[in-house]
């Protein structure tokens, strides 16, 4: 169960990392292959792909499968 948690918080850290980087101007959206699921406010997403885009100017990130 450790394992797991620390294999989330590594990979959410990935994404977090990447979506700043590229929202800063390098990328608008980011692709990400999720192999387990996970919860995204309070709301449970099943593993598969997902692509992460820019709500505009507000400081908005939409997590689309």
């Amino acid at each position: 169960m450790k394992k797991e948690i620390l294999n989330v918080v590594a990979i959410l850290s990935v994404i977090t990392t990447m979506s700043i980087a590229g929202f800063a101007g390098l990328s608008r959206s980011l692709e990400a292959n999720i192999p387990f699921d996970f919860m995204v406010n309070g709301k449970k997403l099943t593993a598969g792909k997902y692509t992460v885009t820019s709500g505009g100017t507000q400081k908005v990130l939409h997590i689309r499968s």
